[in-house]
């Protein structure tokens, strides 16, 4: 649905279940609890390293501090955000 949406911004996301090709790069902003103990972090992280990927970013993330992960160097300008 990149075609009708401009951005995504899931909060206890994990691993993506099916496969992702959008038409375009899609911002993205996964939000998740390092204490959740229904989807563990770690699923959390493989969405974050799948976006990444998806959206053709490159080099090592920057962030806010610890708990924040950004990709900024993405097709498109579209940023991966990791919380």
């Amino acid at each position: 649905m990149a075609d009708r949406v401009a951005a995504v911004a899931p909060v206890g996301g994990g691993a993506l279940p099916v496969p992702c090709r959008p038409a375009r790069p899609v911002p993205i902003l996964i939000q998740h609890g390092s204490e959740d103990d229904l989807i563990p972090p770690a699923s959390a992280q493989a969405a974050r390293d799948a976006w990444a990927t998806i959206n053709g970013c490159s080099g090592a993330p920057g962030g806010d501090g610890p708990a924040c992960q950004r990709w900024s160097d993405c097709r498109g300008g579209a940023v991966v955000e990791y919380c």
